[in-house]
């Protein structure tokens, strides 16, 4: 797992798989960071603190990949928020 990371931008994250004596060349491109914020309820519309998020990508090699910068709790009023996302699909899981 490569991760290349700079202050204003998205992290750039590739699996690689090389074989041996191999020679790979790689150019990482880091793109404008996103946010992604929300609340997280319950049934009863209530908010849920402490809930944990947690966002995941599988990359085209099949490996699923989740970053710590991509996991967070809820906050009293059930608030959350995750910056410095990539422009990719993502998995989300929320467990209360």
């Amino acid at each position: 797992m490569i991760r290349a990371e700079h202050a204003g931008f998205a992290p750039a994250v590739v699996a690689l798989e090389a074989k041996a004596g191999e020679e790979l060349r790689l150019d990482l491109r880091l793109g404008e960071a996103r946010l992604l914020s929300g609340r997280v309820v319950g049934e009863d519309g209530r908010p849920i603190a402490g809930a944990s998020i947690e966002l995941s990508i599988t990359t085209p090699n099949g490996y699923s990949v989740t970053l710590p910068a991509w996991q967070t709790k809820s906050h009293e009023e059930g608030r959350f928020e995750l910056s410095g996302l990539p422009e990719l699909a993502f998995y989300m899981s929320v467990t209360a």
